[in-house]
């Protein structure tokens, strides 16, 4: 994931346990304490579990690696994910308003995939010719 300096960022975690697992956030293995910038929510109903750490006001040190860990009498599980924070005076915004624009269109194309109904029409081009190639026997 990748997101602009003083942006706003989420990530997310949903388990299936039982019993209720205890869950814990990390940043580069050091446990996340909450603090103004940073909220972590926890909800369960039934045997489903979700979790989300929201940073705000994202700032360079907030750059690295996240993992999710959660524990109970029957085992524990563990999910990782990558931030990257790019800096306003050194980042192109178009260049990452380019990759979030990327990441919607992946997330269409999911959304179609899931509805079978709906078609999915993709143009491909190629540069070159076959015949180019020389083959020898």
């Amino acid at each position: 994931k990748s997101v602009m300096e003083g942006e706003q960022t989420a990530f997310k975690c949903k388990m299936v346990a039982s019993p209720a697992p205890n869950v814990a956030w990390f940043h580069n293995n050091r446990p996340i304490r909450k603090d103004s910038r940073k909220v972590i929510k926890t909800e369960s109903t039934m045997h489903i579990h979700s979790s989300s750490l929201e940073i705000n006001n994202v700032e360079e040190k907030d750059s690295g690696s996240y993992k999710i860990f959660a524990i109970n009498s029957e085992g524990s599980a563990e999910s990782t994910a990558s931030l990257l924070v790019a800096l306003k005076e050194e980042q192109n915004e178009n260049y990452l308003n380019f990759v979030k624009r990327s990441v919607m269109a992946h997330q269409s194309v999911d959304t179609l995939v899931k509805n079978r109904n709906a078609r999915l029409k993709v143009d491909l081009r190629h540069v070159g010719s076959p015949f180019e190639k020389k083959f020898e026997f």
